[in-house]
């Protein structure tokens, strides 16, 4: 190739010309800086616009997920074939209504006082784990929104709390059928009887915690290494106008010498160098200092 000021031909990889001190496309080297700022600029933006936009699907999952699990807790849990069984005109019952079955089913067995230490531990666990459960599930919701990069824990625990509760409540249930229907002596069976509910939320829980709290997380979390890659990514060398130091643009002075940069970072452009004797800038074709004549 042949250099553009002086027409002497120069090597294809040279950045300036051995004959005349011209850099390659002299006249379009802001501009070109121009262009590959804007391009490095706009491929950023559109990493981080695709990232945003998949943390707001995962973010609007688990928060809809949340409530969902929350009006759940209010949703009929059990079932009773016989009306009027349990001294109530109601079939169906709520998760905060289970205490008032197991007195009911003590209550018709007869075994109130013989086992009333049992029963007061299943009453407290049950009323224990559901109120834990939707405090956690409430919490997490104002994490959500409040502190998103922190609320990751907050959410495991309240799946953690929900799988508990469903799981031992299906147990019990079992439990409880084989229990009667033990002290009936086989005459009565199926008491109580399970809603779809108690497993559609074991369902939803685990969905939550190992898919929709867990993408989320990760979103989260390679946005911020995305972001501190571009601040790494942004930070220029620059030398020491007394010492020659090359040294991260973000420093106030340089950790050589200690000395304070003439120019601000800003001007400092790539279009310029600056001479190391008299610290004069000069165009960056020019291989010799104009004040002082020493060569860059």
């Amino acid at each position: 190739m042949y250099c553009e000021k002086c027409g002497q031909q120069i090597s294809e990889n040279a950045q300036f010309c051995s004959h005349c001190g011209n850099c390659k496309n002299t006249g379009n080297t802001a501009n070109a800086a121009n262009v590959t700022s804007s391009s490095y600029t706009h491929t950023i933006n559109q990493k981080l616009s695709s990232l945003q936009g998949e943390k707001n699907t995962y973010f609007f999952l688990t928060l809809g997920t949340t409530i969902v699990l929350i009006i759940l807790f209010f949703q009929k849990w059990l079932s009773i074939p016989i009306i009027g069984l349990f001294n109530s005109d109601k079939s169906e019952f709520s998760l905060y209504e289970v205490t008032n079955i197991i007195k009911s089913i003590h209550n018709m067995l007869n075994s109130m006082d013989s086992s009333t230490g049992t029963e007061t531990l299943i009453t407290f666990g049950f009323m224990g784990l559901f109120i834990v459960s939707l405090i956690l599930l409430v919490v997490y919701c104002f994490k959500l929104f409040t502190n998103l990069e922190n609320s990751f824990t907050w959410g495991n625990i309240a799946m953690f709390f929900v799988i508990i509760l469903s799981i031992a409540f299906i147990v019990s249930v079992f439990i409880i059928n084989g229990y009667v229907q033990d002290k009936s002596g086989g005459l009565v069976s199926g008491t109580i009887s399970l809603t779809a509910i108690p497993y559609f939320t074991v369902i939803l829980a685990l969905v939550q915690k190992f898919l929709f709290i867990k993408k989320l997380n990760e979103k989260v979390w390679y946005e911020w290494n995305e972001q501190e890659n571009i601040k790494k990514q942004s930070i220029t060398k620059i030398s020491c106008d007394k010492c020659g130091y090359q040294y991260d643009s973000d420093s106030s002075n340089c950790p050589k010498c200690g000395n304070r940069p003439v120019v601000s970072h800003a001007s400092s452009s790539a279009s310029t160098w600056i001479c190391k004797s008299c610290n004069t800038h000069n165009d960056l074709y020019k291989v010799l200092c104009k004040d002082c004549g020493r060569s860059k």
